[in-house]
């Protein structure tokens, strides 16, 4: 079908899932594309743990996991990191 796969993040996705997610979605290559430890990627992996040991059930939506990404975002750039 000449497309890459898609990933949707859950309580099973690992770092590996979630890097790939946000290197998909953002059309991240080469030097740019993020690993299982960089920050955000960390992060990221955190806020979805901490979202389903409160309870959640479902699928993270794309614009619930972009909404965090800028909010990761501008929080580095307030402290001066990019």
């Amino acid at each position: 079908l000449n497309r890459s796969a898609t990933v949707s993040i859950s309580k099973t996705s690992g770092l590996a899932g979630i890097a790939y997610w946000l290197n998909q979605n953002y059309r991240l290559t080469g030097e740019n594309q993020l690993t299982k430890q960089d920050p955000i990627v960390v992060y990221l992996k955190e806020w979805v743990d901490a979202q389903y040991e409160d309870g959640r059930q479902t699928f993270m939506s794309n614009k619930e996991i972009e909404d965090e990404v800028m909010a990761y975002v501008r929080s580095h750039e307030m402290k001066g990191l990019k």
